[in-house]
This record gives C-alpha cells, sequence and structure tokens, in this order.
C-alpha cells in the first residue's frame, strides 16, 4: 500500500529543476507526473527512489506533482510552484 510513502519534493517554489526524494527505504520505480490546472498532464518522469527534473521549459504558474509507485497506484500530490 502507497498511502504511508513520504517523498520530498524541493526546492519549492522553483525555476529551473526541483529534486524528488524518496523517504521510504526501499528501491521502487516511481512515475513522476506534472499536471497542469486543466489536469493536462506536462511531463512524465520515471525514477529510482531519487531525481532531478528539469522545469526550466514550464510557464510560471501553480501545477500538481503526482507520483505513483510501480503497481501505477498514486502515492503522493501536492502542490508545485514554478517561478520566473
Amino acid at each position: 500500500n502507497g498511502a504511508n510513502e513520504k517523498f520530498d519534493i524541493y526546492p519549492n517554489p522553483s525555476n529551473d529543476f526541483i529534486n524528488i526524494v524518496s523517504l521510504s527505504n526501499k528501491t521502487e520505480n516511481y512515475r513522476f507526473d506534472i499536471v497542469n490546472i486543466l489536469g493536462e498532464t506536462i511531463s512524465s518522469n520515471h525514477f529510482i527512489n531519487a531525481e532531478k527534473v528539469n522545469i526550466e521549459n514550464l510557464p510560471a504558474g501553480c501545477y500538481f506533482a503526482r507520483i505513483f509507485n510501480s503497481n501505477n497506484n498514486l502515492v503522493k500530490i501536492g502542490k508545485l510552484s514554478v517561478v520566473r
């Protein structure tokens, strides 16, 4: 069950890169989606436990960060602010 999985997403707000780090002690494949306020997936990245994601090309604004585990279960959703 992914409901108890914890992640750090930083820095937030950001203007160039964000880091996604699983705080779990297990190794797992994850998918990280950035979703706009219309619900459209802007970018999708696969990673194992940690990833640095380039957001330089995103316009300033508020987005949602969604993380799915290897079973495609949503394990985290949060706000992501892009500043310019």
